[in-house]
């Protein structure tokens, strides 16, 4: 379907890139993404992915907007506080771009129900903070055959990286047990709001090149460093042995 005049006019800056034109912008229009946290990360990749047009959006998340949040999470105001964050950042998305589509979902996905809350879509993003959604989240798209984007923050330091279990190295394989990892809170270990910002804005980047098919081989690690403005970069290599994605092609 062709984009309309409004269409046209509001993302006329992308599709004036080579890599976009009309017909990327008909891909991010007709993407279903889901994306799995709302606070630090999560809230600088739905205001992206919704300005870019990306057709159905997923919320997931299980909090309130709090007071301490406001700091590192733009999406919100101070009004919302005490809303659930799924229902303030829905509100806020579709005040930002009303011609998309936004759903959300509160509370917690565990193992039991991660792959059947993200069936219905074809991208993720891992803005999760804790270790055991993160490992569900991994699993999920192993089974039903999705790539997604992870990303992680905390004090001044950030990491991104993209995964597609069926074609490449899981989470697992770079982070054997993560889903036992004993959690260190935000609270206690702190963290700079711009430092989730900056790392949103690059794991929304890189949904929107999977989306457009410009991205690069799955498997490659970034580590951020805000505080000495450097980058690390590995590549992950796909282990044999891995208890999610090594028993997977064992037995298929």
């Amino acid at each position: 379907m062709a984009l309309t005049e409004e269409e046209s006019l509001r993302y006329s800056r992308q599709l004036a890139l080579p890599e976009i034109g009309p017909a990327g912008q008909e891909k991010l229009r007709a993407a279903r993404v889901a994306v799995v946290g709302a606070g630090g990360l999560g809230s600088p990749v739905l205001a992206y992915l919704a300005g870019a047009g990306v057709g159905e959006i997923g919320v997931f998340d299980s909090g309130p907007v709090e007071l301490s949040n406001l700091h590192r999470q733009p999406l919100y105001a101070a009004a919302d506080v005490g809303t659930p964050k799924t229902a303030a950042a829905r509100r806020r998305l579709l005040e930002a771009n009303p011609g998309i589509t936004v759903v959300a979902r509160e509370g917690r996905l565990t193992g039991a129900d991660m792959a059947a809350a993200l069936a219905p879509y074809r991208f993720a993003a891992d803005c999760c903070d804790n270790f055991a959604t993160r490992a569900a989240l991994n699993r999920a798209c192993l089974e039903l055959g999705i790539p997604f984007v992870h990303a992680a923050v905390g004090q001044m330091e950030g990491q991104l990286a993209v995964f597609d279990p069926r074609r490449g190295p899981c989470l697992e394989c770079m982070w054997p047990g993560i889903g036992s990892e004993k959690e260190r809170s935000g609270a206690e270990a702190g963290i700079l709001g711009p430092a989730a910002g900056a790392i949103g804005c690059l794991q929304a980047a890189e949904i929107i090149k999977l989306i457009l098919g410009l991205g690069g081989p799955a498997g490659r690690f970034l580590m951020f460093d805000l505080r000495g403005w450097t980058v690390t970069a590995a590549e992950i290599k796909k282990r044999p042995d891995c208890p999610v994605c090594g028993s997977y092609f064992t037995t298929v």
